[in-house]
């Protein structure tokens, strides 16, 4: 209702890839859940509701982009993205690790370092931890004998 012209941008990636990533970040004592798959995996689960919501309320106005596209084929990916925004392409845009300004998240060297394809697919060297976590969700949802 504030902003009815805004468009909103979400990525999606796998939600392992994201675990990996979240349990390796030491996002430090107030995100205790990031410590834990299970928890992190709920989490996951919870955005994913949201996000879901989100595409019942804006419709059109939700653009959404795979990780995996956006790093496999930025140009195309991007191109897309923009036209859906009603903005012109900036080829500056594929440029964004070059930039100086400031940045304070935890993922700072990620920020600055181009595009790659490394992390996609990374939890499949984590695969024992990620099928004990589907095992163990499968038998806290089975009926008690």
């Amino acid at each position: 209702a504030m902003f009815p012209k805004a468009k909103i941008l979400v990525t999606e990636r796998d939600w392992r890839d994201i675990a990996v990533s979240v349990f390796a970040t030491r996002l430090g004592a107030a995100a205790g859940y990031a410590t834990d798959l299970g928890h992190i995996r709920h989490y996951i689960c919870e955005q994913q509701r949201l996000l879901e919501q989100w595409r019942v309320l804006f419709g059109e106005d939700l653009i959404t982009v795979r990780y995996e596209s956006l790093v496999s084929s930025p140009r195309e990916t991007l191109d897309t993205v923009f036209h859906a925004m009603g903005l012109s392409w900036d080829e500056r845009v594929l440029d964004f690790h070059r930039l100086r300004n400031p940045v304070r998240t935890a993922s700072v060297w990620q920020v600055r370092a181009p595009l790659h394809r490394d992390s996609i697919g990374r939890w499949q060297r984590f695969a024992a931890a990620f099928d004990a976590l589907e095992a163990a969700a499968a038998q806290a949802a089975a009926p008690p004998r």
